[in-house]
Formats: C-alpha cells, structure tokens, sequence
C-alpha cells in the first residue's frame, strides 16, 4: 500500500536532489516552514518566502502550484494587481518584486 503522492513543490524539490532541510537552508527559511508547504498545512505565504523558495529551487515563484493560493487571492483583493519577479540564479541575492 503506498502514502499518498508528494506535492508538487515536494515534486520539484526531489527533482533538484534536495532534501527539504537542504531547500530550507538554500533560501533561509525554517524547516518547519517547507514542511508545511509541502504538507498544504500554510493557508498563506509572504512573497518573502515565494521568493526565497523560488529562487532556492531555481523557477518562478508562479510555477509553484503551493503558492498560486497566496497569489491568486492578492490578485482578486487589488494588493498586486501585476507584478513579475526578475531572477538571478547565479547568486539570488538581487531578486526583486516589480509592480507594473
């Protein structure tokens, strides 16, 4: 009998070979915080921490499907109207919100 199937951000986060205290410390976020992610136990989440996992994960934080909740919802209340997120992949550190 086997458990029920990964998330998608567990998905991913497999596909890059990290294990979630490994994806933890890339974007310096508390283990607890991947495993509730990953466990759909987090009704919102900053656009800190889509970011820093993004970024970690090396993809859009709109890819992620755990995090479309948060975004669809600041979408529909006029909080971000439209944004994009620029990466940078080689160090993470200049990865900025822009509103359009």
């Amino acid at each position: 009998m086997s458990g029920p199937a990964p998330s998608p951000l567990a998905q991913l986060r497999k596909r890059k070979l990290l294990s979630q205290r490994d994806l933890a410390k890339r974007a310096s976020v508390a283990l607890s915080t991947i495993y509730l992610l990953e466990a759909g136990k987090t009704e919102r989440v900053t656009f800190k921490v889509m970011r820093a996992v993004s970024s970690a994960l090396e993809v859009p934080p709109d890819t992620i499907v755990e995090f479309r909740r948060t975004m669809d919802a600041d979408t529909q209340a006029g909080s971000l109207s439209s944004y994009r997120v620029t990466h940078d992949y080689s160090g993470g550190a200049s990865n900025r919100a822009q509103h359009l």
